[in-house]
């Protein structure tokens, strides 16, 4: 059912702000193109939604209730969707609460800038459940994903400025996380659990630079465990600068550390007081 509310006919003209509707669907199908009448700027999208649930507002001020929403291969999507400031996708702030979500990658390819395509790690389908708060290019993620290489619980806030490279900071929990395939570098990582507060830049691992503040119950490095692990310093690909404390059963030691195995060079320097070290293990 759809009913539209409207002043007079000349409210027609300025539809974005003048006319307020409310539109209640049961697995109805919706296209891109027709969204794009009234915005624009995914005219480019070319993507056939399906759609149940309860839609009211204006444009300008969009609400809904009870989504579902279909798209793509494998992209499911249930919850609570508002959008404040449209047909400028850009400028809109949008606040949707997800009961559950399956988001697989290939379908969300279109609505992500393309300088940040290349660089999106290997997550494959993703379960999501929680919340996005914010604009398209400075939002805040809270909640739990779960995909094939692990568990992730986040609350991190993004900024996706153009020509720039992506910040992001808060907290972030992975437990059973396996950074190799995530990365594409499965003889260099494995998994991880880790649990602390990151700030960073970059998206690609091979240039991201990011602090962290953490506890890492174990993580996999060319083959090896490490456990029990306290972080405070500064990483990038294959690089550690910081305070480190680890209580591992072969490499136990509280100090500085400088770590170094980019390109070969397995190198790494601490002053620290060191309790336990067994070297054919690592």
């Amino acid at each position: 059912s759809l009913r539209l509310n409207y002043s007079s006919s000349a409210a027609l003209s300025s539809f974005v702000d003048s006319v307020s509707f409310f539109v209640n669907l049961d697995s109805s199908f919706i296209s891109s193109d027709d969204i794009a009448l009234f915005a624009p700027s995914i005219d480019h999208i070319n993507q056939t939604y399906e759609l149940s649930g309860e839609i009211k507002g204006t444009v300008g001020d969009l609400r809904t209730k009870n989504i579902h929403l279909k798209f793509g291969k494998n992209t499911e999507i249930k919850g609570d969707l508002n959008f404040f400031g449209l047909p400028k996708i850009e400028e809109t702030f949008i606040d949707i609460n997800l009961g559950r979500a399956t988001l697989t990658p290939d379908d969300f390819l279109r609505y992500i800038p393309e300088q940040y395509r290349k660089n999106l790690p290997n997550t494959g389908t993703i379960e999501f459940k929680g919340q996005y708060l914010g604009f398209p290019t400075d939002f805040v993620s809270h909640g739990t994903f779960t995909m094939a290489a692990g568990f992730i619980k986040s609350d991190l806030n993004f900024k996706l400025e153009k020509g720039k490279k992506a910040q992001y900071s808060g907290n972030l929990v992975l437990k059973d996380f396996d950074l190799g395939k995530v990365f594409s570098n499965e003889k260099l990582l494995q998994k991880i659990y880790f649990n602390g507060n990151i700030k960073g830049k970059g998206l690609d691992a091979k240039d991201a630079i990011l602090h962290l503040n953490a506890k890492i119950d174990t993580i996999g490095i060319k083959g090896y465990n490490y456990s029990n692990i306290y972080a405070n310093g500064d990483l990038a690909d294959g690089y550690f600068e910081g305070e480190l404390k680890t209580k591992d059963p072969n490499l136990a030691f509280d100090g500085q550390v400088n770590i170094d195995i980019r390109n070969h060079r397995n190198k790494i320097n601490i002053s620290a007081c060191l309790d336990a070290l067994n070297l054919q293990p690592l």
